[in-house]
This record gives C-alpha cells, structure tokens and sequence, in this order.
C-alpha cells in the first residue's frame, strides 16, 4: 500500500521540479501593452497579452518564443513560425468567444544565437469569410546576454 503512495509522491515532485527548471531556462522576456489590428473590410484582432521570452536549448543554440492572448472577429488565427529556414503556418486555437491564448515557439537557431540587443518580428494572419488581415507583430528588445 505504500508503495503507490511513495511512486506517486516521486511522480508530483518529478512535475514540480520540471516546471521550475523551465522558468530557470528563460534568458529573457519583455511584454507589450494591447493591441487593437483591422482591415478595411472589418476583420479584428485585438490583443491583450504580448509575453516575448528567449530560452537557451541544450546545443547553444535558442528559441523565441511568445505568448498572445486577446479575441478576434475572425473565423481562424494562424501564426507563421520559422526555425534556421523551416517555415510553418501554427493554426491558434479559438474557443467558442473567440478568445485564444497561447505560447507558442516562432523562431529557433540550432547552435548560435544572435547577439546584442534585436527585436524579432511574426506574423499572425487572421481569416474571415473571403478577407484576410495579416498583422506584423514586433517584440520589444530582446538580449541573449
């Protein structure tokens, strides 16, 4: 009867311990104020959350990452996300409001990251019927020093 009771003890810390490790990997993070995006044709995208934080991975390398919340008119979100040249469009997730939330990894390189202080920019698209509004979201300065 022990037993279980001493794995699932082991299990709890093991999620406890992982979870502060990842705070620990975070090298830098700045956040931004809300946003408000439309196009002519009436499509919005309003943020309220913009978190921009860069991690270090194991190789020497780094991720940008950034979290967004907010609402929309839209019928879908998509982000564009790119990594050493690889591209991919990250469909974001609406509940039936049409508020998201959600981190996501936009860019990484393998095993050099930039130096200085650069600012990276994202591009978040936002379908609705036949119109598209497509929004350039910078971050703020970041620093991998």
């Amino acid at each position: 009867m022990k037993l279980p009771l001493i794995l699932i003890m082991v299990g709890l810390l093991s999620l406890v311990s992982c979870a502060k490790e990842e705070k620990n990997d975070i090298v830098d993070s700045c956040s931004k104020g809300s946003e408000t995006f439309s196009s002519t044709s009436g499509t919005t995208l309003y943020l309220t959350k913009q978190d921009w934080f860069l991690k270090r991975n194991t190789i020497g390398g780094g991720n940008i990452n950034v979290g967004l919340s907010g609402t929309t008119n839209g019928d879908s979100i998509t982000i564009l996300t790119h990594g050493d040249g690889l591209l991919y469009y990250y469909k974001i997730a609406l509940d039936s409001e049409k508020y998201f939330n959600q981190d996501i990894s936009i860019s990484f390189t393998a095993n050099s990251v930039p130096s200085g202080s650069f600012k990276k920019t994202t591009n978040i698209l936002v379908f609705k019927g036949s119109d598209t509004l497509r929004v350039d979201l910078k971050s703020c300065p970041l620093s991998y020093e």
